[in-house]
Order: structure tokens, then C-alpha cells, then sequence
């Protein structure tokens, strides 16, 4: 896969991006919607707000783990070997498009990624 080494149109825009947090594969805010801005450290500005996580989302969390734990046909119930493999094929891709994560994790706080 090809890196564009140009900034996407959207890294143009100084307006701040919302974070989500991600319990049991799905994109959530914070229970009691409480939140946090996260700030670039080189100029103050607010680039993104994050979900201030509370002891609801950290038990929903919790609960999330414990069934992917729990599912016969998950992660857990796979053999040493097969879960080597994929975490080698985690890291290549990792490794693949390094330069893409990178940008994508420095330009777009809180941004999807589509």
C-alpha cells in the first residue's frame, strides 16, 4: 500500500475533533457524558476532546473483556500458534504502514479512520 506523504484536506481545519472510547467493538462516549480536552503541547491549542471514562465505562469495559473471554469461537479459545501468527501479521501491517499511522495519529486526534 502506497503512503501520500501530503497532509489530507481535513488536516487543514483547526477545529477541535471528539474522541470516542471503544468498549466491546463499539465507538461510545463516556456514560455520564463528562469529557476532557486534550491539548498540543507545542502551542496550547485544543486539538480534540475525549471521553472522561468512569467507573460505568470502566465496568462496561470489564464486561466487554469477560465475554470475549468467554467466547468459544474467540481469541481465547485459539490455539498458541494460530494467535502468534496473527499478532506477526498485526505487526507487519504495522510495520507496512508505519508512516500512514504515524501521520494519521498526529493529524487527526480523535478522527475515524474511513
Amino acid at each position: 500500500m502506497a503512503t501520500d506523504q501530503r497532509a489530507p484536506e481535513s488536516a487543514a481545519t483547526d477545529a477541535p475533533t471528539a474522541a470516542r472510547m471503544l468498549i466491546g467493538g463499539e465507538s461510545v462516549d463516556a456514560a455520564d457524558g463528562q469529557t476532557f480536552e486534550i491539548v498540543n503541547p507545542a502551542d496550547g491549542r485544543t486539538i480534540a476532546s475525549a471521553p472522561l471514562g468512569g467507573r460505568e465505562d470502566v465496568d462496561r469495559a470489564v464486561a466487554a473483556a469477560q465475554r470475549a473471554f468467554e467466547d468459544r469461537k474467540g481469541w481465547a479459545s485459539w490455539a498458541a500458534g494460530k494467535r502468534g501468527r496473527s499478532l506477526a501479521k498485526l505487526a507487519d501491517l504495522i510495520k507496512k504502514n508505519s508512516e500512514e499511522l504515524a501521520h494519521l495519529e498526529s493529524r487527526n486526534v480523535g478522527k475515524p479512520i474511513t
